[in-house]
């Protein structure tokens, strides 16, 4: 099964956390291997950029192997997301909604 880093609207989506807390908790029943922006390291009071360059080196150790973008959120514009999307697009990495992997495993 693929690897999997989640982007998404984080920064005003007060319902950020919760959706990308289900969405890991689905692929990973499904069978993925998920990195989730929430559950990694940041500083306290990190600011926006520091959260994006944590978040990127994340993605891009995902993506170096062969892993790929899954979108858990597309309705609010999101700076972040975008920068992730833009990084993964032009090294070919495939970028779908999360739901398209979930459908992708439990096909027989």
């Amino acid at each position: 099964m693929k690897d999997l880093y989640l982007t998404g609207p984080i920064t005003h989506n007060k319902q950020a956390k919760d959706q990308f807390g289900k969405v890991s908790e689905i692929l990973r029943s499904a069978g993925y291997t998920v990195v989730n922006p929430f559950e990694l390291d940041h500083p306290a009071e990190a600011s926006w950029e520091t959260h994006m360059a944590i978040d990127i080196k994340a993605m891009m150790d995902v993506l170096l192997f062969k892993g790929e973008l899954a979108m858990v959120d597309t309705h609010l514009p999101s700076k972040g997301m975008g920068l992730e999307i833009s990084i993964a697009v032009s090294l070919g990495v495939p970028v779908k909604p999360w739901f398209d992997y979930l459908e992708e495993a439990l096909r027989p």
